[in-house]
């Protein structure tokens, strides 16, 4: 048997293409995408339906009530749900400064369920931001929770995370951190440097050494100044980084998204969520970690008045910064799914619609606001339940869906 989706307008890496069919053989693959010369296209008062990649996120702090520094697997579980039912097909589940003895058994803890899932979203490995991490730029880090680089220390770390670390957010300024970044790549783990007062001339040393990325770009560094760019100048400026951004429009003001955007493009960008235990939920008072989080209009600080993650998923984000650039849905998702797929070395399986990908696929309304409204999901062809929590219609879809034999 295999399935195929039918949609007014189909996300591909280059272009739309409108009217769109994509074909999904019996492995969950994607077998085929073709025209739809046989429809009419639809009217715009129609509501144009889409069908786009699964989303990957590569900061995902906790989500829906769950926190990854204090979670069993049940609730580890239920968050990939309720990622998935978001639209995130992928993700990496994001552990921050602890005390180094939480931090290994949480790794040793999170290690083994960072496998294929297939109801819920990929754990496709774990960040680890932090411990080596500026004190002058901790953000909602704590200080006493920061370690200078130590190799030994990161020799345990690695241990603890058996093989499943893809990435480790660090401040490449602190004495000993350039090493650190060559064992990193020497071990195949994306360098993401963050959390940093750098120069520009050490950011660039760094990227000769092997980081390719920037966490929360604009968040926890350094300012950009005309004769000291920092950590933001180098970032905007290098072609070899990539710049990782939380575009709920209290992390960037949308001035800087677009400059974000101009300077960069879609192949030097990649979207994140940093989403905590507040993610999906309503105002309040919420643990993060051994912090208390105070949720207000959205926006997430600790005791101290620093931001403290985010409370938006990535979808949502996505459609912030679409709203905020005016660029294509095309462009969004080359920075919120074949992006980080192709950081992640997982191009070929995830992040665009490209026959021989797994049909991790997102079909959507757009609205007469111009938002693309999620209303199914499918995980490597199989409909997804959405659930109540989800914010969609039971009875939408993104096209006509049928089973040939």
């Amino acid at each position: 048997l295999r399935t195929v989706l039918d949609a007014d307008c189909l996300v591909l890496p280059d272009r739309l293409l409108a009217p769109g069919r994509v074909s999904i053989d019996d492995r969950g693959r994607i077998s085929a995408i073709e025209s739809d010369a046989q429809r009419e296209p639809a009217r715009a008062e129609d509501g144009h339906r889409f069908l786009a990649p699964g989303l990957i996120d590569l900061q995902v702090n906790g989500f829906a009530g769950v926190d990854l520094l204090d979670t069993d697997r049940a609730g580890f579980d239920a968050m990939g749900l309720a990622l998935l039912r978001r639209g995130v097909t992928g993700y990496l589940p994001t552990l921050i400064s602890t005390p180094i003895p939480v931090l290994l058994d949480r790794l040793e803890t999170l290690a083994p369920w960072c496998v294929e899932a297939e109801q819920a979203s990929t754990p496709l490995g774990i960040h680890v931001e932090g411990p080596f991490l500026s004190p002058e730029a901790r953000g909602t880090h704590r200080v006493q929770n920061l370690r200078a680089p130590d190799p030994a220390l990161l020799e345990e770390i690695l241990d603890a995370g058996q093989g499943r670390i893809r990435m480790v957010t660090l401040a490449p300024e602190l004495p000993g951190a350039m090493a650190m970044i060559e064992r990193l790549r020497e071990a195949d783990i994306l360098v993401s440097l963050g959390h940093s007062k750098a120069s520009y001339e050490c950011v660039l040393e760094a990227v000769d050494r092997g980081a390719t990325l920037v966490t929360h770009f604009g968040n926890a560094m350094g300012t950009l100044h005309q004769r000291e760019p920092g950590l933001p100048g180098a970032g905007l400026a290098e072609p070899r980084l990539s710049l990782g951004l939380i575009p709920d429009l209290v992390h960037l003001h949308p001035g800087i998204l677009r400059l974000a955007w101009r300077a960069k493009g879609r192949e030097g960008l990649v979207l994140v969520s940093d989403a905590m235990t507040a993610a999906g939920l309503p105002d309040g008072e919420y643990t993060f970690g051994d912090r208390q989080v105070h949720v207000r209009g959205g926006v997430c600080r600790d005791e101290e008045g620093s931001l403290a993650g985010a409370s938006l998923d990535l979808h949502e984000g996505l459609n912030r910064f679409l709203d905020a650039t005016g660029i294509s849905p095309c462009g969004g998702f080359q920075i919120a799914a074949a992006s980080p797929a192709r950081h992640l070395g997982v191009a070929a399986e995830r992040g665009s619609l490209v026959t021989g990908a797994r049909a991790d696929l997102l079909g959507m309304t757009r609205t007469r606001e111009g938002r693309l409204r999620l209303d199914s999901v499918h995980l490597a062809g199989r409909p997804v339940s959405m659930g109540p929590d989800s914010g969609a219609p039971s009875e939408a879809s993104p096209g006509r869906s049928t089973r040939r034999s």
